[in-house]
């Protein structure tokens, strides 16, 4: 699937019920590259960890870790759920464009795209670098990453030091 082992993975199995129920409640339905992660390994980190940041050259974004579905302790580990909620609150500035799916730790967060001609395409929002002076126009910054979840996670680079 990927040419980048996925580490830390949540042993609590997901169903394709799992997510049919996040899918009806939020109205949406996750990519197949999606469904196929989750199914796989309900979350989990990349080895190589590191986003190359294409609107900026020789920059990188960390990535942290996908959002499980389920979690093994409930506690040390983001669940989707709970990161959709904000996503889709009406209050919340977040794109309704995009679909979080793990964040860097620093305040970003990586998505992916509900729109018709990229669906699945992944993006790099930014909570802080991306308010810009109108917060009320927050769909101009998210950043363009890659076509695919595949492409995506098979680009991710590791940290020389």
């Amino acid at each position: 699937m990927y040419n980048n082992k996925i580490l830390r993975t949540q042993k609590s199995k997901v169903t394709e019920k799992d997510l049919k129920d996040i899918e009806e409640t939020y109205n949406f339905i996750f990519p197949k590259s999606f469904v196929k992660h989750y199914l796989m390994y309900n979350g989990g980190c990349p080895e190589r960890d590191l986003v190359i940041n294409k609107k900026v050259t020789d920059d990188f974004i960390p990535f942290a870790c996908f959002y499980a579905i389920k979690s093994d302790d409930g506690e040390h580990v983001i669940e989707l759920k709970r990161m959709l909620k904000i996503n889709f609150d009406k209050d919340s500035i977040f794109p309704k464009w995009l679909v979080m799916f793990a964040d860097d730790i620093v305040g970003g967060e990586f998505c992916w795209s509900l729109k018709k001609e990229e669906y699945g395409a992944v993006y790099y929002w930014n909570y802080e670098v991306n308010l810009g002076d109108n917060p009320n126009k927050t769909d101009d910054y998210p950043i363009f990453l890659a076509d695919s979840l595949e492409e995506f996670i098979n680009a991710m680079v590791e940290d020389d030091d």
